[in-house]
């Protein structure tokens, strides 16, 4: 368990960047992205879009099923009010850092970017480089696909996304993002242990 206090800022920035910019500035629902994922989801006869605040990802996260259905939507926009109406955005951002799935080590899971960063790196989260705090943001969005130990390439690439991510928000400039898409995946050796 980490406080928001203890998360570097570029771990912040990193996640903001490749799942929510504006997390700080909403009130729980981005509704120009939630109309523009609709609208992708009925052109496609499916719910695939991935429009969701890091504040309903912890409503569906901590309170719901993983179900793609209307009325778990609906549910889901319900919590997001109340956690906004409750909790400061840090509190929130600090409850979904230690509780997002970032994948499986043998049987366990391995949730937040505390555990993630001793699981994949054998490191303190404050001790990440730019390169994996990169990584461990980008595999938020599909943590099993994106595993580093099963499927390096794909792991690097999402890690590239998220820099260039950053260097789109401000957070870091392209020479930064260039040296850190040049670094090799550094893993620790698998230990379930």
């Amino acid at each position: 368990m980490v406080t928001y206090n203890q998360i570097p800022p570029q771990m912040v920035q990193a996640i903001l960047a490749i799942e929510d910019r504006r997390f700080f500035e909403h009130g729980g629902i981005n509704y120009v992205r939630t109309f523009k994922c609709a609208v992708q989801d009925v052109l496609a006869h499916r719910m695939n879009c991935g429009g969701s605040t890091i504040t309903q990802q912890l409503a569906r996260g901590f309170f719901l099923t993983p179900d793609k259905k209307i009325s778990r939507k609906i549910a889901e926009i319900m919590i997001t009010f109340q956690l906004e109406n409750r909790f400061t955005k840090k509190q929130i951002f600090e409850m979904y850092a230690n509780e997002v799935n970032l994948g499986q080590h043998g049987s366990f899971a391995i949730d937040g970017i505390g555990e993630a960063a001793q699981s994949y790196f054998g490191k303190d989260l404050r001790q990440l480089d730019l390169a994996e705090t990169a990584t461990i943001a980008g595999l938020i969005n599909s943590p099993n696909w994106l595993n580093p130990y099963r499927h390096p390439n794909r792991a690097m690439e999402r890690r590239n996304i998220v820099l260039d991510a950053m260097v789109e928000t401000g957070s870091i400039n392209s020479s930064e993002a260039e040296r850190a898409k040049a670094e090799p995946m550094r893993l620790a050796p698998p230990n379930v242990d």
